[in-house]
């Protein structure tokens, strides 16, 4: 198989990424429209996108078929830096990380990995070009 090929069985499996994220984006914008103003509100709006981490991490190293040092360097790229921003940058508004650059960070990496699709399998599994 040449590098401009890819398996069905190596494809990576995208579309749990793009649910997570819609689930993120409906906890975050839904409750402001419906029920504004209440701890349902609340509650959706700063719940949503550390849940929302935490299910796509758990997406991306058991569900999304990756396999080698992607599947671990990735969410490294994502999570280290959301905690080195909390923990200098942003330190006595850490949680702001949380609720406004995951969700974005997220939208990014899975938008990446989604247009990317079916070309080289190296450079839309790290989700950044690593294509000479």
């Amino acid at each position: 198989m040449s590098l401009n090929q890819t398996s069905e069985s190596s494809a990576i499996r995208l579309w749990p990424g793009i649910g997570i994220l819609s689930l993120v984006a409906i906890a975050m914008f839904v409750p402001r429209l419906v029920v504004p103003q209440t701890m349902v509100h609340f509650i959706s709006m700063f719940a949503g996108p550390p849940l929302g981490l935490l299910l796509a991490l758990i997406w991306w190293l058991f569900l999304a078929k990756v396999r080698g040092p992607m599947r671990w360097l990735v969410p490294a790229f994502v999570v280290l830096p959301a905690i080195g921003l909390a923990l200098t940058l942003y330190k006595s508004t850490e949680l702001a990380v949380v609720i406004f650059a995951v969700p974005f960070v997220l939208a990014i990496w899975v938008g990446w990995l989604t247009i990317r699709g079916r070309h080289d399998r190296r450079f839309s599994v790290s989700g950044c070009s690593l294509q000479s």
